[in-house]
């Protein structure tokens, strides 16, 4: 019915996936796709609506109870997702948005026609707002949760369940005929954001990509690069030895190994990391190290540890 409504554009009235009923009868039909046991790349998924209806209903199985009253009581109601719930078309008193699609002909939006999921509840069906998917991001990250522990959390980011890894975010579409969402996280910085579209055709990478670039720096530590903050005598633990950093025509240089090192000034790194230019692809590396104060306290080079006098 969805693939005749995309052709045609003409109303056939609502469209309903087929009964619980229905798609229990129908599965001695149904092949195999892929391998039972088949290696995935990052980036790559194997992602399969029925194959969610099969574990949303032994998920009924197992809790004893319908899958929404499971969901509602033990993902949404923890984690305060109040406007978060089961239902494709609004009424009254729960205005759901409605869908759209964009007609080149007509070079505007019609409405699509409502849709009931039926035995597809366990793949598509349910409403939220930003607010509400703005909590569940932020509950990602927590170490401690009412629904998922930390290191649970984690593991799903890290192998890919649940989520399509492209590195360094995570992202889960959803979508179904007029509407679209799409949350992406970003795990080692702990941020994230969600797009809700009440329209078929849309495509995220445009918009997520101006998102990542407005919002990511932001939380990027930026490298330290006052030449100053450097300066100094810096002496082996033990007193064996010590080395200089110091200005000239105002850059940093080093006294170690001073007579062997090609006449260049150290260059940033990163934060508080600075390197010598070496030979043969062989670079000096210092990485100095902040008091909490945030003056420099100390610097490890080679594997030792030299402390500033």
């Amino acid at each position: 019915m969805v693939d005749s409504w995309l052709l045609t554009k003409t109303d056939h009235g609502p469209i309903r996936s087929a009964s619980k009923k229905a798609f229990i009868a129908s599965l001695k039909f149904v092949s195999r796709q892929y391998p039972e046991y088949q290696f995935l790349n990052q980036g790559t998924r194997r992602y399969s609506n029925l194959g969610y209806g099969l574990l949303g209903m032994g998920l009924e199985k197992a809790a004893g109870t319908q899958y929404e009253e499971y969901i509602l009581s033990n993902i949404c109601t923890p984690l305060q997702l109040y406007d978060t719930g089961f239902g494709t078309v609004g009424s009254g008193s729960n205005p759901i948005a409605k869908g759209y699609f964009y007609r080149d002909d007509k070079k505007g939006f019609i409405r699509t026609p409502d849709y009931y999921p039926n035995s597809m509840v366990y793949a598509a069906g349910m409403y939220s707002t930003a607010a509400d998917l703005a909590k569940f991001i932020s509950a990602q990250f927590e170490d401690d949760s009412l629904v998922l522990s930390g290191k649970s959390k984690r593991m799903m980011q890290q192998l890919g369940i649940g989520w399509l890894r492209a590195y360094p975010f995570v992202m889960h579409e959803g979508s179904m005929l007029g509407a679209r969402c799409e949350i992406v996280l970003n795990p080692e910085l702990k941020i994230g954001w969600v797009v809700l579209v009440n329209t078929t055709d849309f495509q995220f990478n445009r918009i997520n990509e101006y998102i990542a670039e407005l919002i990511v720096p932001q939380y990027i530590k930026k490298p330290v690069t006052e030449p100053e903050k450097y300066v100094g005598t810096y002496t082996l633990e033990g007193g064996y030895d010590s080395l200089k950093i110091y200005l000239k025509d105002g850059r940093l240089h080093s006294s170690y190994l001073e007579e062997v090192l090609p006449p260049l000034p150290l260059s940033f790194s990163g934060n508080n990391s600075l390197k010598a230019v070496g030979y043969d692809g062989h670079d000096i590396h210092y990485q100095f190290i902040e008091g909490p104060d945030s003056a420099i306290k100390a610097l490890a080079l080679n594997q030792l540890m030299w402390i500033k006098q």
